[in-house]
Formats: structure tokens, sequence, C-alpha cells
């Protein structure tokens, strides 16, 4: 895996023939990029290099919503790379094997006619619009890989004249020709893609690249299903041959596909500006059509394949001179509008890839097959094999034939001065030179010109050794070899390429040998530093649990324990902090299965006058006097909701409380018994291990007081939004309960302590407080009625005064009843 400074790499995404594409982090902005790179045995190619440039320059100059962004560009030695936009959802070749719905269709080319239109409007053309290039971010789809576009009105080209560009299944009939392209070239590709998705097919399919351009120049587009049929005309528009009948641009393309996704398309104006028309039926002799293609193929190949031999022995003979059919002679090199008449080069073009740019293939006239033509533009048979025949001695060559030097030099000069470094184009310099040795073995300027260009690659080679770019240095050594066997820079060169490469490892083993002693003497001083932090750590944590400051010592030793998470102090410290009790914090004991039991808040010690002090309350309210409490407790911070209470039913075996479609979760259990509420306090605390139980009815005031001496907790009237009671103005009055938590909590941090559900307390009913206890324990007697507290969802506001204390009997459940529990504190948790 390569390291490229401000990335790390995390895996391959995929790679070709000129780059590798690498899932990457942006570690400066921490985010994930697709990092393309540059295959090295490219980098020192300047044409490569230069494409490579020009393609992060044209992304970067786009910014549309379907077009991948390129964020960064550069290099490092012998690296060159981009990094792009990252896309996670796939590409367009993944979702068509999945199937795409006309819908998913449709919008995809909005999409992509959307990033063409932009694309186009800042003078640029694709070239390679295909599956793969279509990235998806969700449904958001998305063009990428610029690597081949042109700049259409710059007259920069990075590829060679009349080179076809692209992928043979989505190329447009121009394009396969070699031939200059325009934006409509990009439409007809882009038809291509949308009849795929459609169909899940492709439209054109053959043998071989040559066999998929044929296809593309000359048959019409197959038969649609017919729940496609309503798609035809766009696509024979899209998909007509002659660019002049196809959309004129990206732009009138969209205004047929609105939002909606409905076509606005005349049939019969598509239908007479595509080429040809569509029927909707397979011609019935379209197996014939067929078959007659199959010879042509043939011939067409056979007739390059002679055209090649020809041209080798014209090269051989001076001045060159070829019999055509009709016995007339030609002389020198073949003119352009001469190529254009023949069908032989386009398909030698087609099939090298390389050279001249081959013209468009001659439209075919009503009864005139291709087979014909070729036919009679073809010299005879007997004429072919000559041509072919042995060299003849040079006895018995005639003065006509004698060299002509100076064209000879001309060819091989041409040739030597495009070379460069390419093998291919080398091996034809070099052998056309020594064509001209044959001829006259003293030739200094062939011999020169021998030397020139082998020069190159020896030169090639030696700067490649020198930058250690030992893949170019073996591929040119390999390629001097291959030129001149008996090279004597061969052997200094194959050394010098081994020494290198010796030289190289002895550096790198050295390299590798002082990084494993600087890792190991930076692991042993972050060892040293972690253990230093822990200590640190530990120390605040203990500090804070003497102060009994919770939250710090959960911090610290949380932070010890992101360290090293096997340290014992830090994990026992953890512990003791959760346990600690402070106010104003809830928290929860564990149930035997691990859930956490009922929030819980701590409620401080303290004194308050208890009933009605100001005489407007009943008289089971008085007389008001002084209680006082000595320990603090913690209070459920709501009311026991459904999902508590039904755990509890569950584990026991009891039915579970109706809630009369209301919902349960975290509304209040209701239709509890002060007897259900009991036992529930019971298996809670065999449960937790601690000690729960309802609250007496001092201890219950004082918790909804909240230290405050009014009528309510936040004053001496009703407020509207601050309980849940027939008159309190919330949406729940007098209908249902309300989910728990729904109003703000009082000075203590309770909700709910007023409205909602009454709350049962352990206190026996008295007719007044006569006699009370004062130090907030239950006053307890005789008899099975006991007290609630706090109003409800169906009485008044006046109930859900602090004071007001109703009875009920112990057996007796209702609707408007429910639960609060306490927890007794034992001092160490404090």
């Amino acid at each position: 895996m390569i390291e490229l400074p401000g990335y790390r790499i995390e895996k391959t995404l995929g790679s070709g023939g000129m780059s590798t594409v690498y899932l990457a982090r942006q570690e400066s902005l921490d985010r994930l990029v697709a990092l393309k790179v540059m295959a090295p045995a490219l980098v020192a190619d300047p044409t490569f290099a230069e494409r490579f440039l020009q393609e992060g320059k044209t992304i970067a100059a786009l910014r549309h919503p379907n077009i991948i962004t390129a964020l960064d560009i550069g290099s490092t030695g012998t690296c060159s790379y981009m990094a792009l936009e990252y896309a996670s959802g796939g590409d367009l070749k993944e979702k068509i094997a999945a199937e795409l719905s006309q819908e998913q269709s449709l919008r995809i080319l909005r999409q992509i006619g959307s990033a063409l239109a932009y694309a186009h409007s800042h003078g640029l053309v694709h070239r390679d619009i295909k599956p793969e290039n279509i990235l998806f971010e969700d449904d958001n789809a998305l063009l990428s890989d610029f690597g081949i576009a042109k700049l259409v009105d710059s007259g920069r080209r990075l590829t060679g004249t009349g080179m076809s560009i692209g992928t043979p299944h989505y190329m447009s009939p121009e394009q396969a020709r070699g031939e200059d392209v325009d934006g409509r070239s990009d439409l007809y590709s882009l038809g291509i893609l949308f009849y795929e998705m459609l169909t899940g097919e492709l439209p054109y399919d053959g043998k071989d690249s040559f066999a998929i351009a044929y296809r593309h120049i000359h048959d019409p587009l197959p038969e649609l299903p017919q729940h496609l049929a309503a798609f035809a005309p766009l696509l024979q528009k899209l998909l007509a041959k002659d660019p002049n009948d196809r959309f004129g641009s990206a732009e009138q393309l969209l205004a047929t596909l609105p939002a909606d996704g409905t076509l606005v398309m005349d049939n019969r104006e598509m239908q007479s500006s595509a080429t040809g028309s569509f029927t909707g039926k397979e011609p019935t002799d379209r197996a014939t059509q067929r078959s007659s293609k199959g010879p042509l193929l043939v011939f067409v190949v056979l007739l390059a394949l002679v055209a090649g031999a020809v041209g080798w022995f014209l090269l051989r003979l001076s001045p060159p001179r070829l019999a055509s059919g009709g016995g007339s002679t030609v002389s020198g090199p073949v003119s352009p509008s001469q190529e254009k008449s023949e069908p032989a080069a386009d398909v030698a073009r087609l099939l090298q890839g390389d050279g001249a740019a081959p013209a468009a293939v001659k439209p075919l006239s009503p009864g005139h097959t291709p087979v014909q033509e070729h036919r009679q533009a073809a010299p005879p048979a007997n004429a072919l094999l000559e041509t072919l025949a042995p060299e003849p001695e040079p006895a018995q060559v005639a003065e006509a034939r004698q060299p002509d030097l100076a064209s000879l030099f001309r060819t091989a000069d041409s040739l030597a001065k495009t070379a460069g470094t390419s093998l291919p184009r080398a091996q034809k310099a070099v052998a056309a030179y020594r064509h001209i040795l044959e001829l006259e073995t003293d030739n200094q300027r062939a011999r020169a010109g021998v030397e020139k260009v082998t020069t190159l690659f020896v030169e090639a080679a030696k700067t490649a050794i020198a930058t250690e770019d030992l893949t170019r240095g073996k591929e040119m050594v390999a390629s001097l070899r291959t030129l001149s066997p008996g090279s004597p820079e061969l052997e200094s060169l194959s050394r010098a390429l081994r020494d290198k490469q010796e030289d190289i490892e002895r550096r790198r083993q050295a390299e590798a040998r002082a990084r494993e002693r600087q890792a190991r003497e930076e692991a042993a001083r972050l060892q040293a530093a972690r253990e230093e932090k822990l200590e640190k750590l530990l120390t605040a944590g203990q500090e804070a649990l003497a102060k009994k400051q919770k939250s710090a010592a959960l911090a610290a030793f949380g932070a010890a324990l992101k360290l090293f998470p096997n340290n014992d102090a830090a994990r026992q410290g953890e512990q003791r902090a959760r346990r600690l009790i402070v106010p104003g914090e809830p928290f929860s004991d564990l149930l035997s299965n691990g859930a956490a039991g009922p929030q819980m808040v701590l409620v401080p010690a303290g004194e308050f006058v208890m009933g009605d002090k100001r005489g407007d309350g009943r008289s089971n309210e008085r007389p008001a006097h002084h209680v006082r409490l000595d320990h603090p407790f913690a209070l459920s911070r709501y009311e026991i909701t459904f999902n508590e209470f039904d755990r509890y039913c569950m584990a026991t075996g009891r039915s579970r409380p109706t809630d009369y479609g209301w919902g349960r979760g975290r509304r209040p259990v209701l239709n509890v018994s002060w007897d259900d509420a009991r036992s529930y306090a019971a298996w809670l605390s065999r449960e937790t291990g601690k000690t729960y139980r309802l609250p007496s009815e001092a201890e219950w005031e004082y918790a909804a007081r909240g230290k405050t001496e009014t009528s309510y907790w936040w004053g001496d009237s009703p407020q509207a939004g601050m309980a849940n009671c027939s008159d309190c103005g919330s949406r729940w009055d007098n209908r249902t309960t309300a989910p728990v938590g729904s109003f703000a909590a009082n000075p203590f941090g309770l909700h709910d302590m007023l409205g909602n559900v009454w709350e049962w307390c352990a206190d026996s009913y008295h007719s007044a407080y006569v006699g009370a206890p004062t130090d907030g324990r239950p006053w307890l007697g005789s008899g099975n009625r006991h007290v609630l507290r706090g109003g409800s969802w169906d009485y008044s506001s006046r109930a859900a005064r602090i004071t007001a204390r109703p009875l009920f009997r112990d057996s007796d459940r209702y609707t408007s009843v429910g639960i609060r529990l306490l927890r007794e504190i034992d001092p160490r948790e404090l």
C-alpha cells in the first residue's frame, strides 16, 4: 500500500491501466476521499502526466450537484495523485444488475443530462459515458472520470489524431470512426445508458471492438418490449446515427424530461427527425441481414490485412507502386481523399486504434450492399496474390525499381521524430532505417538514425536509474534489447540497474531498521507518557471521590480506562463513583438482570411547616405543624411507569394492569392499589439490595414543596402548562394521563409531583394532624384506608394543591391512582 503525506489509505476501490483508486481519509479535514493515484510507470511519460493533470484541472473547474468534485491534486517524487469527492453508493453498473424501475431510470437520465448540460456549457465533452463512471450518493447520480474529456474550443489533444477514445459499447458512430466529436456524442452514449437501464441489456454487442463499432455505425435500434414502447421516440432521437438528427444539446433533452417524469414529446416529430423510423417490430429479414454481415466482416478484415501486406511491399520498392484492379498505377502516399474512398482504411484504423482519423463510413444506397461495394473496389484475386509473392532476385529488378533513398529517409525520419520512447513506434523507425542499410550497407545517415532512436532509450534508462525509477528503467532496458540486441550499452545499463536495485534494497533495509528502532523508542516514550498520565488521572479521581464530586470522579476514572482498559484501580474507582449519590444528579440501582431500576433523585435533610397554614384548605390539612427530617432520602424522579411496573409483573407472574388504550411505555402506571404499590416496592428492594418503600405524608409534602411555602411549588395559583388536571391548561386535561416528564421539575428535580395521577403514601388516614409525628415517619393506625397526594388528570387544580390529602381503601384501583417510591440512603453512599 502506498503512503502519501496528509492521507491515510484505508483500502483499494479499483484499478486500471492508468491509475489506481483508493479509499483514503484526508487527515487535515478528517473526511473520506477517493484518492486516484497515477500508475508509476506512466508518471515519467509527459503525455500521460499532462492528461492526468488536465483531468484534475477539468474537474476542479466544475461545480455541479451531479458531478464528482476534485478536492486536491499533487505529486510526491514518482507519485502523482488526485483527491476526489467520495461517493459511497456504488455505481450504475451495480444498479442495472439489481434492475431499475422506469421512474429511477428517468431520474438518473435527468441527473446525468443536467451534468452534461453543465459540462458542455463549459466547453467540455466527456467522451467516456458508461455505467462505471456514474456513481451514487444516496439517490443522487454523480458523473465521474473526466480523464479523456476534451476541451472543444481549445484545440488541445492529449490523444493521438484519429485515435478511438472511449468504451466500445457506449461509443457514438462518429467516436468509433475516430472523428472529432461534440456534446451530441455524449448524448448518444447517454442514450445507450438509458436503453440499458430500461431493458437491462446493451443495444449493440459483438465479439470484439470492431464488431461492436460496426453495429453502432450501421445497425438500427433493436426492438423494445411492448411495455417500453413509449420510450422509442426518445431513444430514436438520442441514438440517431447522424449527430444532426439527435438533440442539439443536453438542454433540449432535459426539456422533454419534466420533474414529474412524464415525456413531453411529439412522436411523429421524433420519428421523422431520427435516422430511419421505429415501428416497434423487428424487420422480417433481420436474420438474412445478420447472416450477410458475417462474410462482410471476414472480407473487410482480409482486405485490411492485404492492405497491410501491400504497404510493406511498397516500402521495399522504389518508387512505391501498386497495381489496381483497373490496371492503373498510383505513386506516393495515399491522399486523405483517397483514404475516405476505401472502407478497408476505416477497418484498419479501428483495429489499430492509432494513426490518421478514418472518415465516416459511407451510407449504403438502396439495393447496394457493402460486400458488393468492396468487391467492385478490390483488385482481382490473382493480382492480390502477386503482391504477396516472394521478392524477385536483384538481378531481375529493373532500373525503375532502384531505391529512392530520399523518399525512404523521409519516411524513416518522420517515424523517428514521433517515436520518443514508445517501443512500437521506435521499432517502425529502426526497421525503416535498417531497410535503407539493406539497400546501402555503409549509409552513415541511416546508421546515425538507428543510433539516434536507440540513444533515446539509453538516455531514458540512465535517467530512470539515476532517479531510482526502476520500473521505467527495466522497461527502457528491455525495449533497448528488443530494438538493438547487440548494443554495447546493454551490459553497462543492466549492471547499473542491478547495482541501483541492490543499493535501494540496502538503503530500504537500513531505513526499515532505523524506523523499527525509532518506533520502539517512540513506543517506550508514549508508554511512559501514558503511565504518567494514568497516575495523574487516578489521583484526580480519588480527590474527586473524597470531595463527593461524582461527575469529576467519573470523568477522571473514565479517561484512565480509555488509556488502560484493564487497569483495576481505574475500574474500582469508577464503580465507587457510580455508587455516589449527590444532590441534583439522578441515579438508578441495577436489577438482578443488569437492567436499570427507576431513576431516583436525592432529597436533602431539612425541616418545614406541614399542612395548611394559610387557612384556605380543608380541615384534614390542619393544624399546620413543624416537621424535621434528619436524614436525606431519594424519591423517584418520575411517577412509576408502565415499562417499570410491567417488568415487575413479568418477573412475578402477576397480571398487568390495563391502560384503557391510552398507551403504556412512559405513561404512569395506573389502576394499582396500595397493596400493589407495597408489593412492587418489596420486589424492587430484593432486586437491588436497597430499601424501597412508599413515602410518608411528611416526606412526600417536603419533597413536593422543594423548600417553597406556596400552595403549588411554582406559586399560589394554578398556572397553564405546569401540570395535568381537569382545569390546568394542558392538552391532556380531563382526558388521559400524560407521559412522565411532560412538565417542568420542581426545585428538587422531581417531575409531576402535582397532577397526572394520585400517589399512594404509607400513612393511614387521619382526619386531622392532631398528634401527628414531627420527625417525618409514617403515621400508622388501624383500618384499611390510606392517604394519597398530588392530584390527578381528572381532578381540579384545587385537588392538586400540595397540602390536599384524600383517602382510598387499601384494595382500591382507579384510573387516577399511581405510584411514586422512596429509597432509603445509607450515609456511606454520600
